[in-house]
């Protein structure tokens, strides 16, 4: 019997967010113009949040259940149930760990997928990054005490890549490449050996995007397909959060997917390349490029 990828979607989350204000807003005789001049939005937004296809804000959500004078018990579970999705932290038994929800979910994914595909124009890919970049990231970001419980969480992450059994592919764009100028050599030698190692592993895929094809498609995202089900799951990475594409939308990252390889460097091509910066980085600071 084929095995269902796990629900682990934000879509169902908003939706039954979404029905759940729909029935408080009819309930208390309101129609979709007054939400959305307590929001400050316009009417299709609020059709959009009662359909479960846009999110609503913490504080806009409070104020929507605050107008349509929604018990407080079911005022406190509809806000939970927001929290479960959004909070910018999650407790792992006694230990506060500073990962935002989302990203548990994302790993949970990934775990279970079969092939990986992964988009990422700007920035290197999680998956993709050693040690060096990802410590640089976070502490140029001055994520300051937390930075270590997230380098320690995306290299658990990383481990995904040595198991047998899976396929990544990953298209980057060479805009990543270029902002590793502005780290210091070491740092910038490290990712790109990091990367020409990755990129010789059978299971592995690593393939350029020239700059023109970043136009194709404006956020990074990921397709995953998984064992024993025809079915495939997508998100999109935004600052802060991901956003899971609903089965009805797959279409979109499917063409914008093909559009970006039709454009790639090959594999070979892209290994030549990444031999080639890393020289330029060991030139550029040659007493640590031995």
């Amino acid at each position: 019997m084929a095995r269902e990828p796990l629900p682990c979607t934000d879509e169902t989350v908003r939706r039954d967010l979404g029905r759940a204000l729909k029935d408080a807003r009819a309930a208390a005789g309101l129609t979709q113009h007054a939400a959305a001049a307590v929001l400050a939005r316009n009417q299709a937004t609020v059709s959009k949040i009662e359909k479960g296809r846009t999110s609503v804000s913490r504080e806009g959500l409070r104020a929507l259940l605050d107008l349509y004078r929604v018990p407080e018990a079911e005022a406190t579970e509809l806000v939970r149930a927001w929290d479960e999705v959004n909070a910018p932290a999650r407790r792992c038994g006694d230990d506060f760990v500073a990962v935002p929800s989302w990203f548990a979910r994302v790993i949970e994914c990934e775990r279970e997928a079969a092939v990986v595909r992964a988009w990422s124009g700007e920035n290197v890919h999680g998956l993709l990054q050693s040690e060096h970049y990802m410590l640089a990231v976070f502490d140029g970001a001055r994520r300051g005490t937390v930075m270590f419980d997230r380098m320690r969480i995306r290299g658990q992450r990383q481990k995904l890549l040595d198991e047998t059994g899976k396929r990544f592919v990953f298209l980057l764009g060479e805009s990543a490449l270029d902002k590793l100028d502005a780290l210091h050599p070491d740092i910038e030698r490290d990712q790109l050996g990091h990367m020409i190692g990755l990129a010789g592993r059978d299971n592995i895929v690593l393939r350029l995007v020239p700059r023109p094809g970043n136009g194709y498609t404006e956020h990074n995202f990921v397709l995953m397909r998984f064992p024993g089900s025809p079915a495939e799951r997508a998100y999109s990475e935004y600052l802060g959060g991901v956003a899971w594409t609903a089965q009805r939308d797959l279409g979109r990252p499917r063409k914008a997917w093909k559009a970006l390889e039709s454009v790639a460097h090959t594999a070979e091509a892209t290994l030549e390349e990444l031999h080639r910066r890393y020289e330029r980085a060991a030139a550029r600071n040659p007493d640590r490029g031995q």
